[in-house]
C-alpha cells in the first residue's frame, strides 16, 4: 500500500492514503483543523492499514471523512473501524500523536450498541422452548424423576403437564426443575401443573389452579407477560353438556386476560382438525388428519371466537413429527395436543412439532414449540470483589489439619439436605433405559410383534423394579426404626414414624405479597416474612385496658350453712 506521510503537525504524523478521494478530504480538514487549533495538539485522525497492499474502499474513506467533521465541531477524537467484510482480518491501527510523540495502537473502539461488562447482558432475543405433555401420571414410583429428566435433556423451559394425578397442591424442586402443580380430583384422575426450569422461576408472575383440568402460569417478559393456559379437555365419548361446560369457563377465563398479553393455551384438548378448506385460516393446512370430528370443530370455534390460532397443524413436518397420541396396540396415531396462539403474536412462534424419543411410560407424545421472545433478565450480583484462597496452603499438613478442625467445629450442627428419593438409585435408572430402548425400537416398526412385545416386558419390568426398590427402601426405614426404639432413641424413631405416615405434604415455595402479587425470589421472600414478623411482634400496646378481673365475692354476705 501506498502510504504518504503528511507534513508534520505539532509533532505527529498522521497516515493516510492518497489514491482515495476521501483521503484528499481528510489532508485538506486535518490541515483545516490544525490552523484553526493551532493552540491544540492533534489526537487521533484517520485509520490507516500498515503493511499490507490493500487499499481501502473510497466509500469508506468518505464516511470517514464526514464522521471527521462531524467530530471536529464537537471537538471529539476520532475512531474508525472496518466496514467491509474483506477487511475484518486486517491488522487495523491508528496513527494518534500525544505530547508531540507518534506511536501506533490497536482501535478499542466499539459500536455504540456494544456493552461489553465481561458477560453477556442477556437481552438479546432467543427461543423460548415451551410444550405439553400428558404424562398419564406421575403418582407411581420413579415417573416424576424419569419426566424431569426427559424434559432437562431436550432443553425444555416451561412444560404444560396433564394427568399428574397428585392429591395436593403446592410446588417440587427436581433436579434444575420447579414443578407446580394442582390436585386431582376424588377418585385421583387428572390434575394440571406446569414444569419450570430454574433459570425462568424468577420470571414468574401468577400461578393459578382453576380446577383439575385447567391452570395458568404467567411469565414476565421484556415487553409482554406470556400468559401460559394449560388445559385438558374432555374426550370424544363424554356428555356435551360437559363439553359445554369446560369450553364456557375456559371462555370466561380468556375474556378476564388482557389481549395486549401473550395468550398460549396448550394442552391435550382431545380434538381431531382436519383440513377443510374454509377453516385453514384458523388452522394451517399441515394437520394429520383429513376431517374434523365434534371436539375439532369445538376448539376452532374456540380459537375462531376468541382470536386464536392452531399452531400446531401450521407448520410443515413428517407424519411421524405431528402425531401426539398413539393406541397402545401401536396401528393408530392422532394428533390431539395442539398450542394455540393469539393471532396478534403468532409471527413470534417459529415452529411446533413433536418429540417422539421422550419417554415417560406415556401414551403421549412430548410437543415442543419455539417462542422468539425476550424474557425478563435477572440482574446478576457483581462478584468482582471476590477472594481468591491460595490453595496450594494446603499442601502444608499444619495448616491442612488446622482448617479441617475449624471447619469441622463450624458445620458440626448443621444437617446437609436429604435426598427425596433415596430408592430412586441406578438399578431404577438402568431399568428405565432398558424400557426407552425398547420403546424406540417399537416406534421405528410397530408392525413388528416381537418389537411390541419386548416393550411391554420392559415396561413393567421397569415399573416392578421401581416399586421393589421402594418397598425395599421402607423396609429399611422400618427396620431402622424398630433399632432406634431398642436404643430409646425416641427422637428419631417419631422422626421416622411421622414421615412414613404423613408422606410427601405439598408445600408452598412462593408468597404472596399486600397487593396479591406472586413473589418467587427468595431474598424479596424474606423480606416480606422480617416485615410481616416485625409488625406482629412490635405491636402498639392497647391504650384501652379492658375490665377482666373481677372483685372476689364477699363470703360475709352469703349465710353460714346448716346441717
Amino acid at each position: 500500500m501506498n502510504i504518504e506521510i503528511l507534513n508534520s503537525i505539532h509533532g505527529g504524523v498522521v497516515l493516510t492514503d492518497p489514491i482515495s478521494e476521501g483521503a484528499r478530504k481528510i489532508k485538506e480538514n486535518i490541515k483545516k483543523y490544525a490552523r484553526e487549533n493551532q493552540d491544540k495538539p492533534i489526537q487521533i485522525y484517520h485509520a490507516a492499514i500498515a503493511g499490507t497492499s490493500q487499499t481501502i474502499n473510497s466509500h469508506v474513506s468518505k464516511k470517514a471523512a464526514r464522521q471527521i467533521l462531524k467530530r471536529q465541531r464537537r471537538n471529539e477524537d476520532v475512531y474508525l473501524e472496518p466496514q467491509t467484510a474483506d477487511m475484518i482480518d486486517l491488522p487495523l491501527y491508528l496513527c494518534k500523536t500525544l505530547s508531540g510523540n507518534a506511536f501506533l495502537e490497536p482501535n478499542k473502539n466499539k459500536p455504540r450498541t456494544y456493552r461489553f461488562n465481561g458477560k453477556t447482558n442477556g437481552n438479546r432475543k432467543q427461543d423460548l422452548l415451551f410444550g405439553t405433555w400428558n404424562v398419564r401420571t406421575m403418582f407411581q414410583p420413579g415417573t416424576a424423576i424419569s419426566v424431569v429428566k426427559e424434559i432437562e435433556k431436550y432443553k425444555v423451559k416451561i412444560v404444560a403437564l396433564q394427568e399428574i394425578r397428585w392429591n395436593d397442591e403446592g410446588t417440587i424442586d427436581i433436579n434444575y426443575t420447579t414443578i407446580l402443580y394442582g390436585k386431582c380430583n376424588e377418585r385421583r384422575q387428572f390434575g394440571v401443573g406446569f414444569a419450570v426450569h430454574k433459570s425462568l422461576v424468577h420470571t414468574i408472575k401468577e400461578f393459578k389452579v382453576i380446577n383439575y383440568r385447567i391452570a395458568i402460569l404467567i411469565v414476565k417478559a421484556k415487553f409482554f407477560d406470556i400468559v401460559f393456559l394449560n388445559v385438558h379437555a374432555p374426550t370424544e365419548e363424554k356428555s356435551l353438556e360437559e363439553k359445554e361446560e369446560f369450553y364456557a369457563e375456559l371462555e370466561d377465563i380468556l375474556s378476564r386476560i388482557n389481549n395486549s398479553k401473550i395468550r398460549i393455551i396448550l394442552g391435550d384438548m382431545n380434538a381431531k382438525i382436519g383440513k377443510e378448506q374454509f377453516l385453514k385460516p384458523t388452522i394451517g393446512k399441515y394437520s394429520l388428519h383429513e376431517t374434523t370430528n365434534d371436539n375439532g370443530m369445538k376448539l376452532v370455534d374456540l380459537a375462531t371466537g376468541k382470536g386464536f390460532r392452531i399452531m400446531s397443524t401450521m407448520f410443515p413436518h413428517k407424519d411421524i413429527h405431528k402425531g401426539t397420541w398413539r393406541s397402545p396396540d401401536g396401528q393408530h396415531v392422532n394428533q390431539i395436543d395442539h398450542i394455540l396462539v393469539n393471532e396478534r403474536f403468532t409471527n413470534a412462534v417459529n415452529d411446533v412439532r413433536v418429540y417422539r424419543g421422550a419417554d415417560c411410560n406415556s401414551d403421549h407424545y412430548l410437543v415442543v414449540g419455539k417462542l422468539n421472545i425476550k424474557l425478563k433478565v435477572r440482574q446478576q450480583s457483581d462478584n468482582s470483589n471476590c477472594v481468591k484462597y491460595e490453595i496450594t496452603k494446603l499442601n502444608n499438613e499444619e495448616i491442612c489439619k488446622a482448617f479441617q478442625t475449624e471447619a469441622s467445629e463450624e458445620i458440626i450442627w448443621k444437617q446437609g439436605k436429604t435426598k427425596r428419593k433415596p430408592w430412586f438409585n441406578t438399578v431404577c435408572e438402568e431399568a428405565i433405559i432398558r424400557r426407552k430402548e425398547a420403546r424406540l425400537k417399537w416406534l421405528t416398526d410397530t408392525t413388528n410383534q416381537l418389537n411390541g412385545t419386548r416393550y411391554m416386558t420392559r415396561r413393567k419390568e421397569a415399573h416392578n423394579i421401581c416399586r421393589g426398590e421402594k418397598r425395599k427402601y421402607i423396609n429399611k426405614v422400618i427396620e431402622m426404626a424398630e433399632s432406634d426404639h431398642r436404643a430409646h432413641r425416641s427422637r428419631q424413631l417419631y422422626q421416622k414414624v411421622n414421615g412414613m405416615k404423613k408422606g410427601y405434604k405439598g408445600h408452598e415455595k412462593f408468597i404472596r405479597n399486600k397487593d396479591g402479587e406472586l413473589i418467587t425470589a427468595k431474598i424479596e421472600i424474606a423480606e416480606i416474612w422480617a416485615e410481616y414478623f416485625e409488625q406482629l411482634l412490635n405491636g402498639e400496646y392497647p391504650e384501652e385496658i379492658f375490665d377482666c378481673i373481677r372483685e372476689p365475692p364477699n363470703n360475709c354476705e352469703y349465710e353460714t350453712p346448716t346441717i
